[in-house]
């Protein structure tokens, strides 16, 4: 069977229709014209057919996700590029637009659809539409059905186990757990409540045929007056867990399962355990749970064991701590440290705590709450003992994974992420930090795979969706960038990272209003002193020429904790528009071994005080290996090719044909992010630096005038830039 003849199989078994102008054609995969004709990508066809199938009603995504994606694991961008591409193809003959997008709806096909239907003899014939009163009988006759069927299942889950698709039982079972509620007197317990619910996810995410949704995002549903109807939908689940702890001689945990789809409790029960069998006692929970559903015997095999010790105390601590790194904020990473640290003085040899313990190190260094040589030296020596105790730990390679990428031994880094993730392939942390260290090598394309794969486990995950977002910005998928910020922000309306992500876009674009109405909401939730805020701030003024100011904030940020790179290109940048001597001084103070980007500073310092011979030598070394460096859009947007950059010298020391090796890459990295709905100044300076290099002066000072660049506040920078020096642009 061929690969086209295996994709019509799953095609929706419909006749031809008309759509507009447009023959379409499900069995072959086709719509054409008179004049053109389409083969589209199953996917696609599919899409298309389920749109046509609502006859012009709206198709809520969840539905599309559900119809043509089916069980397979795929972002909210897969849905956006396919509905894309499948307008685009439909605009072709006339311009129209055919599908139409209903905000927070979902999409609806805007051109009359005729349905062709195949009759005995092969010929074809159009069908009118039935009418209201065509319709009742069909009607009715559903209604009776959906009541029967109803009214079977509403029985069958009563007293049987749960089988969720009878034709489909590989099909993993789609649950969440809701956080438990503390019914005891004192608040005491909180911890507890949040680390049993922790427990009970990772039991059943170890179970291939469980797709559980992290507590990160069932918990943002705590003290929500939401039906368990509404919870699902919006997690995506077809079934809630929910439970209360209390405490008095021993603790007492009543738990209800719930089938969401027919808002049926499938049973409630109860259960009981003195303190110091905590761990028993999740596990208990979690066998229950289990046991409610088909699941293979095989897999349950397979299950990953955790061990927990029994010495009084440390499962408790480990529990604290847990539920404080869930929360990820400065002061709950410090007291998840403390109890992690006080879990491992009742249990040195306690794996989990020491993986927990390792991973909250390095979110503090990050947070700039640690120094480098404090949280990377702690954190690798509690992961060596960690695995030490338990080698197939999958948390410990996830942990070491982010180590090594802080530490830059990015191979190491991500032979420890597959590592993790062969032992447990949905445990968040290895999916999103996997992601991170791919996007910190500039892979983005990959990254943007994880984080995806991230996201569908942990939907409310506040990194992850800003990492999908920021991720599709530097590929230059600037629309589908802010529709997923908006999403973030929609789901998660204090994200502050979402916030600052979507204000770097709309910066980008030099739409100064909308990005400072969303730092004006920044300002609200992070402190004045916190890095990125800061950084944002210093762009913010530079992009309304207000130079002076933006440097008197650059000078209070500490770089130890800063991002390095942008911090010193800031201050070179202030140099390089006025020439300043102090330049060569800064350059020596810096150890551009540190990183290959490093050089890149070294190189454009260099360039711009007229050394090219010096500026070749920091280049080439990294566009030879990295290429990919010295293309980055953040770069492009303060007015920065370091690739043209390059070019310039290869002119200027007589290397020609490197010369236009180097603008031909450049011009197919800058075409990339020209958008003509989404239009930014950085991308066209760069375009115009590009012409004047080929020596086309003219074409060089229209996209300089059509662009209004000279209203762009970093075309400061073309009064030194030596590209520049030959022609008066303005």
């Amino acid at each position: 069977m061929t690969e086209k003849e295996a994709a019509s199989q799953n095609t929706p078994s419909i006749p031809d229709f008309r759509l507009g102008s447009w023959l379409v054609c499900p069995k072959n995969q086709t719509i054409s014209t008179q004049t053109l004709h389409i083969e589209l990508e199953p996917k696609m066809m599919k899409m298309l057919c389920v749109l046509a199938e609502a006859d012009g009603n709206v198709v809520a995504r969840t539905d599309l996700f559900e119809k043509v994606w089916g069980n397979q694991v795929v972002g909210e961008n897969a849905l956006n590029t396919c509905i894309s591409a499948l307008r685009n193809h439909l605009k072709k003959v006339d311009g129209k637009n055919y599908i139409k997008a209903k905000p927070k709806l979902g999409y609806q096909l805007t051109q009359p659809i005729n349905w062709k239907i195949e009759s005995d003899n092969d010929s074809t014939i159009t069908a009118k539409k039935i009418t209201n009163h065509q319709k009742w009988p069909v009607l009715l006759s559903a209604v009776v059905i959906v009541i029967v069927i109803g009214w079977f299942f509403k029985n069958y889950f009563a007293t049987k186990k749960v089988n969720e698709d009878n034709n489909n039982p590989a099909k993993p079972y789609s649950i969440a757990v809701l956080p438990i509620e503390n019914f005891s007197h004192t608040s005491e317990y909180d911890f507890m409540a949040k680390g049993l619910t922790e427990q009970i996810i990772h039991q059943l995410a170890t179970l291939s045929q469980f797709r559980v949704i992290s507590r990160t995002s069932s918990s943002s549903f705590s003290n929500q007056q939401l039906s368990a109807k509404e919870i699902a939908k919006k997690l995506k689940v077809d079934y809630l867990i929910e439970g209360s702890l209390q405490q008095d001689q021993e603790f007492v945990v009543t738990i209800q399962l719930i089938d969401t789809r027919t808002d049926t409790h499938i049973w409630s029960k109860i259960f009981r355990s003195p303190r110091d069998r905590l761990f028993e006692f999740q596990q208990k929970i979690g066998d229950a749970i289990t046991s409610s559903f088909e699941t293979d015997s095989k897999d349950n095999q397979k299950r990953i064991i955790i061990h927990h010790p029994r010495e009084k105390g440390a499962y408790e601590n480990y529990l604290k701590g847990q539920a404080y790194a869930s929360l990820n904020t400065k002061d709950s990473l410090n007291k998840a440290l403390v109890s992690y640290s006080k879990a491992l003085d009742i249990a040195p040899d306690y794996a989990l705590a020491n993986a927990g313990y390792a991973l909250v190190s390095l979110l503090l260094y990050q947070n700039g709450q640690l120094k480098p040589e404090v949280a990377l030296p702690q954190a690798s020596k509690a992961i060596d003992l960690a695995l030490s105790t338990e080698p197939n730990l999958a948390e410990a390679y996830a942990a070491k994974g982010l180590l090594k990428t802080y530490e830059r031994s990015y191979e190491a880094a991500e032979k420890n992420f597959q590592q993790a993730l062969s032992i447990n392939p949905r445990l968040t942390k290895a999916l999103h930090n996997y992601g991170f260290l791919l996007w910190s090598q500039f892979r983005f394309q990959k990254a943007l795979t994880y984080f995806e794969k991230a996201l569908e486990h942990n939907p409310l995950s506040p990194m992850t969706n800003f990492a999908i977002s920021d991720t599709l910005f530097n590929l230059g998928n600037i629309e589908s960038s802010i529709q997923h910020f908006n999403y973030c922000l929609e789901i998660l309306p204090e994200n502050s990272a979402c916030m600052l992500g979507l204000a770097r876009v709309y910066r980008s674009l030099n739409n100064l209003k909308k990005e400072d109405a969303l730092l004006e909401k920044v300002q609200k939730l992070l402190k004045p002193d916190d890095i990125y805020l800061s950084f944002a701030t210093i762009l913010n003024l530079e992009a309304k020429g207000l130079w002076k100011e933006a440097n008197q904030v650059l000078i209070r940020i500490d770089p130890y904790y800063s991002d390095v790179y942008t911090y010193r290109l800031q201050q070179l940048m202030f140099n390089w528009m006025h020439k300043n001597k102090h330049t060569k001084k800064l350059i020596k103070q810096q150890n551009w071994k540190k990183s290959e980007r490093h050089l890149l500073l070294a190189g454009a310092d260099a360039f711009w005080n007229g050394h090219c011979k010096l500026a070749i030598e920091f280049y080439q070394p990294v566009y030879e290996s990295s290429p990919r460096k010295l293309r980055l859009i953040d770069d492009l947007l303060v007015g920065v090719s370091h690739e043209l950059n390059l070019a310039y010298c290869y002119e200027e020391t007589g290397d020609i044909i490197r010369k236009k090796h180097a603008l031909k890459s450049a011009l197919v990295n800058i075409q990339k992010f020209i958008n003509k709905k989404y239009p930014m100044p950085g991308i066209y300076f760069a375009l115009s630096r590009y012409y004047q290099l080929k020596g086309n002066y003219r074409r060089a000072k229209q996209i300089y005038q059509d662009n209004n660049l000279a209203d762009w506040s970093w075309s400061i920078l073309l009064k030194t830039d030596p590209v520049f020096n030959s022609i008066t642009i303005k």
